[in-house]
């Protein structure tokens, strides 16, 4: 919200100026003004993921255009365009931008994303107008307010249950494995890139990137001894990664109701780092406290 407003004003201040403002200095300049009053901001993903979705639609968009130079004649056709392949154009640039950090931050790349964003887009949108009325009108205290307020929370509901069943389909993401820096790094080259695809001097620098990435995947499949210790509330919790290959968990938390260590904590644990296979489970006290999360991980 605070990177939205502060492009807003920055944008019309320099519209009034008679100035030509640039999509990409006005982002920039946004960040710096954020990051002068709280420089944190900068490790926060929330940030970085912001300002990754509107730099990759400043700079990537126009470049993708440029694959799809249609300009068709018919009316059917280019509502088609208006609302289908140009959204599409634009959520692809936005996942593509956000793509390193949430596989860094998740070990997950999105496929499905740029096909739901045609869907959420525009609910959330609606959110947001329905929200900035129901706060203008708070004012005034009309009887109307309730019933507003009711449809802003219904409408939320509705997309919060449509994320929820999209996110179980298996095309829509795939748990891929946490990357090392420099394989992140040489992604956010690629996609630099693959948005300028269209330009035939791009393809050399592609192809290597993906040679190197290819040959960067190959190295990360070997590594140390490693221990990840997990709070699963009562027990030892702890995923025991051996230099073979092998994975041993210790402990997996309660299993209630209303509580689930194994889904709140061990499986998205284990998708983090892409574990398909575990060589043991050993529960260190035979009450449900400490083996309740394995029923999820097992199942």
């Amino acid at each position: 919200v605070v990177r939205a407003s502060l492009m807003a004003i920055l944008y019309f201040y320099l519209k009034e100026w008679g100035r030509r403002p640039s999509g990409l200095n006005i982002l920039g300049l946004a960040a710096f003004i954020i990051l002068l009053f709280d420089p944190d901001q900068l490790f926060q993903p929330g940030f970085q993921f912001s300002f990754a979705a509107v730099s990759g639609i400043l700079f990537g968009y126009p470049h993708l255009r440029q694959l799809f130079p249609w300009k068709p004649q018919r009316q059917a056709l280019r509502k088609l365009n208006q609302w289908i392949v140009q959204p599409l154009l634009v959520s692809l640039a936005a996942v593509l931008a956000t793509l390193p950090l949430t596989w860094w931050y998740y070990g997950a790349i999105q496929t499905g994303a740029v096909f739901i964003n045609l869907i959420i887009i525009p609910l959330m949108g609606m959110i947001v107008i329905l929200s900035l009325l129901l706060v203008l009108l708070g004012f005034f205290q009309l009887p109307v307010l309730t019933g507003l307020g009711w449809l802003i929370h219904l409408i939320f509901m509705f997309v919060k249950a449509m994320i929820g069943q999209l996110a179980k389909w298996p095309f829509v993401q795939s748990q891929v494995g946490h990357p090392s820096l420099v394989l992140v790094l040489l992604v956010c080259l690629l996609i630099f890139y693959l948005y300028q695809i269209h330009d035939r001097k791009s393809w050399s620098k592609i192809a290597v990137l993906l040679l190197l990435i290819v040959l960067t995947l190959n190295s990360n499949h070997h590594h140390p001894l490693r221990l990840i210790f997990v709070n699963v509330g009562q027990g030892d919790g702890c995923l025991v990664q051996l230099p073979d290959g092998n994975n041993i968990l210790i402990d997996g938390g309660e299993n209630r109701p209303w509580f689930n260590a194994g889904e709140r904590y061990l499986k998205p644990l284990l998708n983090y780092f892409a574990i398909r296979r575990i060589k043991y489970v050993i529960a260190t006290h035979a009450h449900t406290d400490h083996f309740g999360g394995f029923l999820t991980v097992l199942r």
